[in-house]
């Protein structure tokens, strides 16, 4: 249906064809920040209220600025870069993550998809970027980083103390594997311990680096070498964990530490260390890697439903349940933010209040039940002749109230006669004819109190009560 007559439209719709109003809904209520640029001048052509709230500024102000001062120095070269790409063809969107800066200073990070395209028929190309507010996601996710970091590095504290531990024993223990390496002859030997934990019978394999080279696994062999490489060349402790296949396939962890001794001259001569089998410790780490996978599996699944928990105790907590319209709690946030609104845009808006005639006499003759019916019938009425930017919600009983915003009197004064002719001419299958009374107020930017044009269409509401009820009342009667 057409636009309600308003004293001027500061955001008219991109076209008047039915996908254009869809477009236009969808930009408006939309969660996410939207912004149409200039691709030549990088200027806004036109943006939604949820980007205006994202950037700090109002509304207004952002229209035909250029958006890159929104952006953090540190991130513009970027900006500048992808705008660059975008703008002559090379790309065809875009996805950034980036900081805006509030003129408070307040620094706010934001997840961009921007793309090229045609709004409308016969228009040039744009730019329309969609902005959502990712800074609590970012801030998780670094808390959740840092603390991984704390935990890995407690995990290799703790690794390296039983490491050290383990060492000590096993310098002790005759089922520690030693090894003994000189570097002259490059004679390699082994303890018998050595022997059984490679699986291995002294008597049949020798103590060769080729021994131990088919003995490693093949994707830890180049890493265990490049380690014993590296300890002698940089005369550091050797240490290194890998995996080795024995004659019977059996997989194990070998733990194996050394140390490089030199001659009076500084070359080195002996490489000796020892091999403990690491095998439960690796498995018993695996299953802590697993269970700490399910663990954060389970939290983020149950984040979620909390989430969603949360998110229907909201949608309960400000609508009416036989309705399903908004509740009073509601009505008076939308009041506010019409008021604040309205501050900026210098732009009135109007307030119907709306009361169900004779409703206590439907109840008495007919029932609750009846009763019910009746409200949820004048509720589907109330809904019909109203735009997507209007409010009506369920005020309390049998009361109603409705916002217009960006409305003049003579518009608002059409759709509270057309409310009222909608529920005259939609009458109860059981009560019969059902008219309502309303009360219409103006709110103007000189006033500072969302409760006062609430309140006036409430005394108008009692004045078309008094003159007979089925009316409009706008302005109380001179003797009144």
């Amino acid at each position: 249906m057409p636009a309600h007559p308003t004293l001027s439209d500061p955001h008219p719709p991109l076209a008047t064809t039915k996908p254009d109003t869809l477009w236009r809904t969808v930009f408006e209520q939309s969660r996410l920040g939207i912004v149409l640029i200039d691709p030549a001048t990088d200027r806004i052509l036109d943006l939604n209220q949820r980007f205006a709230d994202l950037a700090g500024r109002p509304r207004e102000s952002l229209r035909g600025q250029d958006w890159m001062h929104l952006t953090h120095p540190e991130d513009l070269a970027h900006e500048v870069a992808h705008k660059t790409q975008l703008r002559e063809g090379r790309l065809s969107c875009f996805l950034r993550d980036k900081r805006y800066v509030h003129p408070d200073g307040t620094v706010l990070w934001v997840h961009v998809n921007e793309t090229r395209v045609t709004v409308a028929e016969g228009e040039p190309p744009c730019f329309l970027a969609m902005v959502e507010d990712i800074t609590e996601q970012r801030q998780t996710r670094l808390d959740l980083h840092t603390e991984r970091e704390a935990s890995v590095r407690r995990k290799q504290d703790r690794a390296l103390r039983q490491t050290q531990d383990l060492l000590h024993m096993a310098e002790q223990a005759a089922g520690a594997g030693a090894w003994d390496w000189d570097l002259h002859t490059d004679q390699l030997n082994w303890s018998p311990a050595m022997f059984r934990l490679f699986g291995l019978d002294p008597q049949c394999d020798p103590a060769k680096f080729d021994t131990w080279r088919t003995l490693v696994h093949p994707d830890d062999l180049s890493a265990a070498e490049l380690a014993l490489e590296e300890s002698i060349r940089d005369r550091r402790p050797f240490v290194a964990s890998y995996r080795i296949v024995q004659a019977s396939g059996e997989v194990r962890w070998i733990d194996a530490y050394g140390q490089v001794s030199h001659d009076a001259n500084g070359v080195p001569v002996h490489f000796s260390g020892l091999c403990i089998d690491a095998t439960l410790r690796h498995h018993t780490e695996s299953q802590i890697r697993q269970l700490n996978a399910e663990l954060e599996s389970k939290v983020e699944a149950r984040t979620a439903e909390l989430a969603q928990a949360n998110a229907a105790l909201h949608r309960l907590a400000r609508h009416d349940v036989l309705t399903g319209l908004p509740n009073r709690l509601a009505a008076n946030e939308r009041l506010r933010e019409e008021l604040l609104r309205m501050k900026r845009s210098k732009l009135p808006y109007a307030v119907l209040m709306i009361d169900v005639d004779h409703f206590k006499r439907v109840n008495d003759q007919h029932g609750h039940a009846v009763g019910d019916q009746v409200l949820q019938r004048v509720s589907q009425c109330l809904r019909g002749p109203l735009r997507e930017s209007d409010f009506v919600s369920r005020f309390g009983g049998e009361e109603f109230l409705i916002l217009l915003p960006h409305t003049d009197e003579a518009g608002a004064c059409l759709v509270a006669e057309k409310l009222r002719q909608a529920v005259e001419s939609a009458p109860d299958p059981t009560a019969g004819l059902v008219t309502i009374s309303v009360g219409l107020a103006m709110a103007a930017p000189t006033q500072d109190d969302q409760d006062a044009p609430v309140q006036m269409a409430d005394a108008r509401l009692y004045a078309a009560k008094q003159g007979g009820r089925n009316r409009v009342v706008h302005r109380v009667p001179a003797h009144g």
